[in-house]
């Protein structure tokens, strides 16, 4: 997904805009797209960049509830979360709620939003898609179907 050919790097450099630039494995973070920043608090060799536009987590196994909170500790006003559940709005809840337990616990910037995408794992249904898509904003996390579910 985020190898040098992959997807998103290959998105990134055909919005043609020189100052993006993007890193794989960012702090732990799958994938962080910003825009450069001539700050001198912008320190590249820290790996600090100034600006960060979209943060994006990918799971393949259960414990998406772990990336959602990897997403939370960090501001960006996209963040993105990739996983795979038979119980959506299962997940949807959790995530609402640990996403409530952040905003009352720490200051947190209400320009936030959230993008889910929960896949079906082991493929489509007649029942279910593919895929789903819900998208929620900070403080409220109330997460809305993007689409037909």
């Amino acid at each position: 997904m985020c190898g040098k050919l992959g997807v998103l790097p290959e998105t990134l450099e055909g919005l043609q805009d020189p100052r993006l630039e993007w890193c794989p494995e960012f702090y732990r973070i799958d994938f962080a797209a910003w825009r450069e920043s001539r700050s001198v608090l912008h320190k590249r060799q820290y790996r600090q960049p100034l600006g960060v536009l979209v943060l994006i987590e990918h799971e393949n196994y259960r414990n998406s509830e772990e990336e959602f909170w990897k997403l939370l500790h960090w501001y960006a006003p996209l963040k993105v979360l990739v996983c795979y559940h038979t119980d959506y709005q299962g997940r949807l809840r959790t995530f609402r709620e640990v996403g409530r337990a952040m905003n009352n616990h720490h200051a947190r910037n209400p320009n936030e939003e959230y993008l889910v995408l929960i896949g079906s794992p082991g493929g489509p249904t007649p029942e279910e898609p593919m895929w789903q898509a819900f998208r929620a904003r900070s403080p409220d996390f109330e997460f809305g179907c993007l689409g037909n579910p």
